[in-house]
């Protein structure tokens, strides 16, 4: 009896142990989150045009405002609600795109990156770009069409893009009639060579733009490591060139040469 009380107990130090062990790491990365800013503050204010000013009431009273202000009530509601739910309305889609009915668990984080969340992000796009549908959504008519990305570098540039992307044509845009454009860029690991086709035909926006009248680009990433983008995502850090966030860059100039090719006026 004594030597199974002994191991029982020897169990339970183990797990306080572990758990004391994960809460230090824990605390450590949050201390280091709060850190962050204070590392970056000088390219951040560069970048910005912040003054010292503007830099301390980010950094310093907004930080305080916002812990003082918002740990009562969340104080508050972890007494009273289960936490599980409130963590997981804190990691709100996380990497998904929400959709009414396809895709995986809303909660799960996992291939092809859409998520069964009972909220149509297609629809709410669509209305808030062009107002109330003119028509009700249905299945998808029209015709998705696979093309040449290569044919539209801009000067023969590499704009570490896939050698297809996609475009969506509803049947009345098909048959002659003037239509807009929506273009729907994928998000990271999202592209078509990680997920197949599941984005371009199962995101929602198809049956929309039948709704609407308007075609829908899909251009699609690569996978690069020199430069390095591993998980395909589009340039928001800079990987294509220090004008990556310019009209001069290189993805949105091709972007540009896909959207002339489609009829849009070059501006």
């Amino acid at each position: 009896m004594s030597a199974s009380l002994d191991a029982s107990d020897e169990a339970r130090y183990r797990n306080r142990r572990f758990v004391l062990f994960l809460l230090i790491v824990v605390y450590t990365l949050n201390f280091l989150d709060r850190q962050i800013l204070s590392i970056l503050k000088e390219p951040i204010a560069a970048e910005l045009h912040l003054s010292d000013s503007d830099l301390g009431l980010l950094g310093g009273f907004a930080f305080a405002l916002f812990y003082s202000v918002l740990a009562l009530p969340a104080a508050w509601l972890a007494d009273r609600f289960s936490r599980v739910w409130m963590m997981t309305g804190a990691l709100d889609f996380s990497h998904t795109l929400p959709t009414e009915t396809v895709g995986t668990d809303c909660g799960k984080v996992e291939k092809p990156f859409l998520g069964k969340c009972g909220f149509d992000a297609a629809g709410a796009i669509f209305a808030a770009l062009y107002g109330p549908a003119p028509r009700a959504a249905g299945t998808p008519a029209g015709e998705l069409r696979r093309f040449d990305q290569n044919a539209f570098k801009p000067g023969g540039a590499d704009a570490l893009l896939a050698d297809n992307g996609y475009v969506y044509v509803p049947p009345a845009c098909a048959q002659g009639k003037a239509c807009g454009v929506l273009v729907a860029l994928h998000g990271c690991q999202q592209n078509a060579d990680n997920v197949g086709e599941a984005f371009v035909r199962d995101a929602g926006f198809n049956r929309w733009a039948d709704a609407y009248d308007v075609a829908v680009l899909y251009p699609q990433t690569r996978v690069n490591y020199t430069p390095l983008n591993p998980k395909a995502c589009w340039d928001w850090f800079g990987y294509s060139g220090a004008n990556y966030d310019s009209r001069d860059s290189v993805q949105l100039r091709w972007l540009t040469n896909a959207l002339a090719a489609l009829g849009l006026p070059r501006r």
